[in-house]
């Protein structure tokens, strides 16, 4: 898992787009023991948005969603 570039691999997903991380901060671990720290632009309103990571481990895409409340 160390070659899976996660600016690439991970989009935000709201209104319809995908939105690519701005940066990847605090990066650490190797292996299947990664973390790091993934900053993206702010959806433009609220509702539903997916974290999607795309072609690791054999899964063309895995999400995770919730909902922003309004502001």
């Amino acid at each position: 898992m160390d070659s899976i570039k996660l600016e690439e691999a991970v989009v935000l997903r709201a209104d319809g787009a995908d939105l690519a991380p701005t940066a990847v901060e605090e990066a650490a671990g190797g292996g299947h023991h990664r973390s790091a720290v993934l900053i993206f632009p702010p959806p433009a309103r609220a509702g539903e948005v997916r974290i999607v990571v795309k072609d690791v481990g054999g899964v063309a895409e895995r999400s995770f969603a919730w909902v922003l409340p309004a502001r």
